[in-house]
């Protein structure tokens, strides 16, 4: 096969569409996924199946992981990122035209397909393309795309449907706004198309064995355990912060985001480099105690700075831990085990954002009465990152094994 990976640059032309690739699916996510929860009331949906709406995109990912992870090993890759973009595209297209309960269940369940396959399969694209000694600069450059487009995403979801609602009627913003998000995605199919991902032969997908021994990547068992408590806390970070301002009487709470947002970049760019020269480990646990910090600072906040302080460390801390534990993931399999290593990396995301809200729930409901939910809520995600750290001290060794393995192999 080509190794891109024996070059000493990331600059070479399958990681450049990569980044774009993945920044363009970003961003129509970022457009679109605000205005999910709005758009099923406006169809008609009560409280309980806009809940289950906006859960079942993330509950078809999971439930279809044991499929993606072995068609993401043995496919044709280019040709299976192609078609789930198209899906992607197609998915957006149906939400704009067809404006129906049932045509907007069918394409969440659509969507939750697509999300199974393209999340994996950019990472282990972008991972095979890069030189070893440079994999945490490279996927600390490629995070820093979805943190530009979670910036200005929202903003344009949200500026699309005002324009539309006043120009084309009613349900005309959200038209305007998940049409613009497939036409990002068909824009997206051009570097998909030019890219020439590494492909294995035949004699490197035979050592990979049957299927149902391409689910799940063991070694990449205990970094997706750190990625899934990782993705409790954080999932409950920007999801309750309205309601949390409310509780607090903060205004202005909007920029909260781009705050977030911004620091989010600036600092996964600069952090991008320091993974590669100081070592995965040491910024694990330092980004673990920073989004620690984090929540407490907001927790305990009584001013709008303290809010913004909060949203800079959080940045920091998640936009150093992220890259890292993905680094391990990749790291901890040979080169055409990566997409199955990826693949188990997203079931822990996809069981963090699952299990994070519905833990948020329990505790919101149990101090529903006291003034101080929210506050408690954001106190209470400290534990599972307290968690994610002891994880990681107690199976560094095992970590550690496995990377040493899969290097000599």
């Amino acid at each position: 096969m080509t190794n891109l990976a024996n070059k000493q640059t990331i600059w070479n032309k399958t990681y450049v569409f990569m980044l774009i690739a993945n920044a363009f699916l970003a961003l129509s996510q970022n457009i679109v996924n605000p205005l999910i929860v709005q758009y099923g009331g406006w169809l008609g949906a009560d409280t309980v199946l806009i809940g289950f709406m906006s859960g079942l995109y993330f509950g078809v990912a999971f439930l279809m992981r044991p499929v993606s992870g072995p068609v993401i090993t043995v496919f044709n890759r280019k040709m299976l990122l192609i078609l789930s973009y198209a899906l992607g595209a197609i998915v957006y297209f149906i939400y704009a035209v067809f404006q129906d309960m049932g045509w907007f269940i069918a394409a969440r369940i659509l969507q939750g397909i697509e999300f199974s396959i393209v999340g994996s399969l950019l990472m282990a694209l972008t991972s095979d393309s890069l030189p070893k000694e440079k994999l945490g600069m490279g996927m600390g450059i490629y995070n820093a795309g979805n943190s530009l487009a979670l910036a200005v995403g929202p903003s344009i979801g949200i500026a699309l449907r005002n324009y539309g609602d006043v120009h084309m009627g009613g349900g005309g913003g959200f038209k305007l706004s998940f049409l613009i998000a497939a036409v990002i995605m068909v824009l997206a199919l051009v570097p998909c198309i030019l890219s020439k991902p590494v492909q294995h032969s035949k004699e490197e997908l035979k050592e990979v064995g049957p299927w149902y021994k391409n689910i799940i990547a063991t070694q990449a068992i205990p970094p997706s355990i750190l990625i899934m408590l990782l993705f409790v806390s954080y999932s409950l970070f920007s999801a309750y912060m309205i309601p949390y301002s409310a509780e607090k009487g903060f205004s202005n709470i909007g920029s909260f985001f781009l705050v977030h947002a911004i620091a989010m970049l600036i600092f996964r760019l600069a952090c991008s480099r320091i993974i590669d020269k100081i070592g995965v480990g040491l910024v694990i646990v330092t980004g673990f105690i920073i989004c620690g910090m984090s929540f407490a600072v907001i927790g305990l906040s009584k001013s709008m700075a303290t809010v913004y302080l909060g949203a800079v460390l959080s940045a920091v801390g998640f936009g150093a831990t992220l890259p890292s534990v993905q680094v391990l993931c990749i790291q901890s399999v040979t080169p055409i085990k990566r997409g199955v290593a990826s693949n188990t990396n997203f079931l822990g995301i996809d069981l963090g954002q699952f299990l994070g809200p519905m833990i948020g729930g329990i505790v919101l409901k149990t101090y529903e009465s006291t003034g101080r939910a929210y506050s408690t809520l954001y106190l209470f995600a400290i534990i599972p990152i307290a968690l994610a750290l002891l994880v990681y001290v107690v199976t560094r060794k095992i970590i550690n094994r496995n990377l040493k393995a899969a290097e000599n192999m």
